[in-house]
């Protein structure tokens, strides 16, 4: 008899797939809560055809992001294995030279932040 799932727990199942570190597989997660690993491959497989439509808001523009958001996006990407950075750059509407750039921004500007121009010192 197979086990009924709340959407909840469906999202959250394949939220905590999608973001999972480096050195986790999805098989680890599916043992972790307690779903076979053939189901969840196929709700995130589910899940990426549902949220990829034209009916989705637009997303952000790259260049609207402030400065809290940047580091935040930085910080996260870091830890993501390929497929997941792919899946993050595609969900936000930015991409790997995106990323790059604001690290190198960021690194410039370390130390100086008097010599930053006013737009980019903008903050949330």
């Amino acid at each position: 008899m197979s086990k009924q799932y709340s959407e909840t727990f469906k999202k959250r199942a394949i939220e905590k797939a999608l973001t999972r570190g480096h050195d986790v597989s999805v098989d680890q997660i599916s043992n972790d809560i307690d779903v076979a690993s053939g189901t969840l491959y196929h709700r995130i497989r589910k899940s990426r055809k549902t949220s990829v439509t034209k009916r989705d808001a637009p997303k952000k523009r790259h260049q609207d992001w402030c400065e809290a958001e940047k580091l935040d996006a930085i910080i996260e990407t870091s830890t993501l294995d390929a497929e997941n950075l792919n899946f993050y750059y595609h969900r936000n509407g930015v991409y790997k030279h995106h990323i790059e750039q604001w690290k190198a921004d960021m690194a410039s500007t370390q130390g100086h932040p008097r010599e930053v121009a006013p737009e980019i010192r903008r903050v949330c």
